[in-house]
């Protein structure tokens, strides 16, 4: 993820959705020093904004950092309230200034600690993507989004590394069919209807059904009130059956169980499954806290590409495309039988009947990452 935050709704990614640092100092910041870090007293970030004074704790930071500019937490504070009161290029001059500092200091910040045999395992804290925080950045990212959509003439210079993949996919099912239908799981507020509208030929002709959370889904309706491509379910089973593409961008290893909604997508039949920024590869199947996320501190799976793809096989699909993400992510902090290195793109087509072909792995999988 890149230094700089970007309040863009990659996600996250679910994940990238936010800030690559800017949660995990949220949580772990609980004291906001009202003056300079000499002073003995205190005030907790919670409670200005209890009290509704973020105000007052913006320019006591100000005041703080311009007394000492070497001041690394001030900076990270300052810029999670900014982040708080929607300030997102300020809050982003403040963080870069600490990753600065941080990196001077040879300070190191990890996106992942701990490694863990299942997710009741795994130190959560706060609401992470089920909360409400997470789906306004995301809702606030896409707002920023748009109106970048709206602007180009015919190249969406905005649609560029693994959002090319859905609507290259999709502008290619719709040489068969009049209306594409795609079933994205985990899709934020409706992040991939920008790219399609940007990205596909004749985006008159995409059907995109969002599966998400409560808040996301509320918010993602609020922002397409008059929109007719995109709906959003609070449940799979919500969602009608006649689906050409099961689109999973970074969201399928936040699932607890996901063997059990892989299969559940699986039984809807689509052609296609795209899953960009999948935490797979050659390593055994284990979860690690998150810490880089908006609120607070989740569980995420590193899946072994082996079961993977094995859960995919049992269910009729076989594997037709792999990559990976661009992105190096430092796990330095792992044993190296643990690293994933790069995040994997990864494209499954239904096999229609015809025998399941004999994938080529090794004992831990060994088809990407």
């Amino acid at each position: 993820m890149p230094t700089r935050i970007i309040f863009w709704a990659l996600p996250h990614t679910r994940k990238t959705t936010t800030s690559s640092r800017l949660s995990a100092l949220r949580e772990r910041s609980n004291w906001i020093p009202p003056c300079h870090r000499t002073t003995a007293i205190l005030v907790p970030r919670t409670a200005y904004r209890a009290l509704g004074h973020l105000d007052n704790a913006v320019e006591s930071l100000r005041n703080a950092v311009r007394a000492d500019a070497d001041y690394i937490e001030g900076h990270e504070n300052l810029a999670i309230v900014l982040g708080e009161q929607g300030k997102f290029e300020e809050a982003n001059v403040s963080l870069e200034r600490a990753h600065q500092l941080k990196s001077s200091s040879g300070a190191q910040d990890y996106f992942w600690k701990g490694i863990y045999k299942s997710f009741d395992e795994v130190p959560v804290r706060g609401s992470g993507h089920e909360g409400n925080n997470w789906a306004l950045a995301t809702a606030e990212a896409n707002r920023q989004l748009r109106e970048v959509t709206e602007s180009y003439r015919t190249i969406p210079f905005q649609t560029m590394g693994v959002d090319i993949f859905l609507p290259m996919l999709a502008g290619l099912v719709s040489q068969q069919r009049d209306t594409v239908r795609i079933l994205d799981f985990g899709g934020a507020t409706g992040t991939a209807l920008l790219h399609l509208i940007a990205g596909v030929g004749d985006p008159a002709a995409i059907e995109l059904n969002v599966v998400e959370t409560e808040s996301a889904c509320r918010l993602g309706e609020q922002l397409w009130p008059n929109e007719p491509r995109v709906k959003f379910h609070r449940a799979i089973a919500d969602v009608p059956r006649d689906i050409d593409i099961v689109h999973i961008n970074s969201a399928l290893q936040y699932v607890d169980d996901y063997r059990a909604v892989l299969e559940e997508l699986c039984s809807f039949q689509p052609t296609y499954f795209m899953l960009p920024r999948l935490c797979a590869g050659d390593f055994p199947t284990y979860a690690s806290a998150q810490m880089n996320l908006w609120d607070g501190v989740v569980a995420n799976w590193f899946i072994n590409i082996g079961e993977l793809i094995g859960i995919m096989e049992s269910c009729g699909y076989r594997l037709l495309s792999k990559s990976v993400e661009a992105m190096l992510y430092d796990q330095s902090n792992f044993p190296a039988e643990y690293r994933m290195q790069r995040a994997c793109n990864l494209l499954f087509g239904l096999c229609n009947g015809e025998e399941q072909p004999a994938m080529p792995i090794n004992e831990t999988g060994g088809m990407c990452a």
